[in-house]
């Protein structure tokens, strides 16, 4: 990114989800040391019937799909992705990217709350799946439990109630801050 990510909740998310939106978005910009990710409200802009479609327009836009299977093509399992275009004349620069969270199985809260939990695959804790998300938006990949145990961005999280993983490792604010000089 060039610039400030303006990001956008979809107005489906619910607040235990806004919350650990912001509480993440809030973590990678005190780690960078400076604004990275400014929260820009909510949007009823549509995402789409595929998993690239929400990338149309202009906005990055964090998504609740509730047909996560047929609307993004991936595993019922999977917690979220995100989705992102390069700078086409540079393309180690990202112009827009979605976050979409698997709305379909989970249910996206606090995990330190009692909550009935309606959903197949149960509670995950929002902020720790927003935090890894978040991490992709900007631009980071999967880091291998070898190689940094403590990092966010490893592919596989805890879920259910009261377990959630909501700090970024030293390698983390490394990476990012070094990614977002000023």
């Amino acid at each position: 990114w060039d610039e400030v990510v303006e990001l956008f909740a979809h107005d489906s998310l619910n607040p235990e989800a806004l919350d650990g939106l912001l509480a993440a978005i809030s973590t990678w910009n005190h780690a960078a040391g400076h604004d990275i990710i400014v929260y820009k409200g909510g949007t009823d802009t549509p995402r789409g019937e595929s998993l690239y479609s929400s990338l149309e327009d202009d906005l990055s836009v964090v998504y609740g799909e509730e047909a996560w299977v047929d609307g993004t093509g991936k595993p019922l399992r999977t917690l979220g992705t995100t989705v992102w275009e390069r700078d086409r004349a540079d393309s180690s620069k990202i112009v827009r990217a979605d976050v979409i969270l698997n709305r379909e199985h989970y249910y996206f809260q606090d995990s330190d709350y009692d909550i009935l939990e309606d959903k197949m695959g149960g509670v995950v804790d929002a902020e720790t799946v927003l935090l890894h998300e978040l991490g992709h938006l900007l631009g980071l990949a999967h880091v291998s439990e070898e190689e940094d145990p403590h990092s966010i961005m490893n592919p596989y999280t805890v879920i259910g109630q009261g377990r959630h993983h909501r700090e970024l490792s030293v390698k983390d604010v490394e990476k990012i801050s070094s990614l977002y000089q000023k």
